[in-house]
């Protein structure tokens, strides 16, 4: 909670700053109306939660288990997710398990180890407040363009990265408990329901996994010659993927590259882990340049493949043997060196 109401106008930041040479207006100006705007969309979702009668945490571990409705969590991954203690988790969890909105089952080989997933009555629930709140929510930004909202997003994850230098502090970053891994069998289901919710749910792309045939056999498709397909995995849940796929000629098509979307942005480096490791795979298997294609929605990857050195390349450029996919509508090209 940000408890100043009465911010300073302009004149009167720019009197502050005469005053002291250390202090940029605009800086100071622009963090003001962050915390004051931040405050009040914080007493804004507090009081449209009330009207649904949960608290944020609970509707927040809700919202949260609803992203991979089939991969349930354990306490652990939960209270990282939320930013709270595993004892605070436990008093919401107990909460919402009272409430028959949740459940907890016991690991069929590990009886030690608890998963949480969402009962009916809880994707019920979600499903009568979901349409009343994201009503609201286009409410709230109705008067940004897409354009505007994309770029407040760039800014946002800008501004976060700036944090540990606010608070002297060194953040310790989630993917100090990632693995970033070689695909194994046992991943198959995670890995799929991964793609296919960021495809389906968040791009509107109509895709299944019958369309994705390599999906249903990554070893054949991928872990072959110089190729291999990698998983980034956090707690126990898959988080992201990539793969390079030998297409011959020292040659390497870079596919099925995706990141839940609680673990991307500096602050975790999933993306990047991921790339690290596929790029120092390539140098030792003497790759010399990697292909791939991706669709013109995907406009944070572009940025990504982008600011790591990739160009962006006609169709015709691609070699004969690149796997084309009938969704993808923009090339790009990394010289490995």
């Amino acid at each position: 909670m940000f408890f100043l109401m009465d911010t300073p106008n302009q004149k009167q930041f720019e009197d502050l700053a005469r005053r002291y040479d250390r202090m940029d207006a605009l800086s100071v100006q622009a963090l003001v109306k962050l915390l004051r705007t931040g405050s009040d969309l914080l007493t804004g979702f507090e009081k449209i939660l009330g009207t649904y009668g949960l608290s944020q945490g609970r509707f927040l571990i809700l919202v949260i288990l609803n992203r991979t409705p089939d991969i349930p969590l354990t306490p652990s991954g939960l209270a990282e997710k939320l930013g709270v203690t595993r004892a605070t988790t436990t008093g919401l969890v107990n909460g919402l398990e009272k409430a028959q909105l949740i459940t907890r089952q016991a690991d069929s080989v590990d009886k030690r180890k608890i998963y949480i997933r969402l009962t009916a009555k809880g994707i019920h629930r979600l499903e009568s407040i979901l349409p009343d709140y994201y009503d609201r929510i286009n409410g709230l930004m109705q008067g940004l363009t897409l354009n505007q909202k994309t770029t407040l997003i760039s800014l946002l994850e800008i501004v976060d990265t700036g944090i540990p230098n606010l608070t002297g502090d060194k953040r310790e970053h989630t993917q100090n408990s990632m693995e970033i891994r070689s695909y194994a069998p046992g991943d198959k289901d995670q890995v799929i329901a991964l793609i296919l919710k960021i495809q389906q749910k968040e791009f509107n792309i109509p895709i299944t996994a019958q369309d994705q045939p390599d999906l249903g056999d990554i070893p054949r498709f991928y872990q072959q010659g110089i190729g291999n397909f990698w998983v980034a995995v956090n707690d126990g849940l898959v988080v992201g993927t990539l793969s390079l796929k030998d297409i011959g000629n020292c040659q390497a098509a870079l596919r099925k590259m995706f990141v839940h979307p609680d673990f991307r942005g500096p602050a975790f480096g999933t993306a990047k882990e991921l790339w690290g490791v596929a790029l120092e795979w390539a140098r030792r298997k003497n790759i010399s340049e990697i292909f791939l294609g991706t669709t013109e929605k995907f406009t944070a990857a572009h940025r990504f493949y982008e600011k790591n050195g990739f160009v962006s390349i006609k169709k015709k450029r691609l070699p004969l043997s690149f796997p084309f996919m009938t969704v993808d509508t923009k090339f790009y090209t990394y010289p490995v060196i």
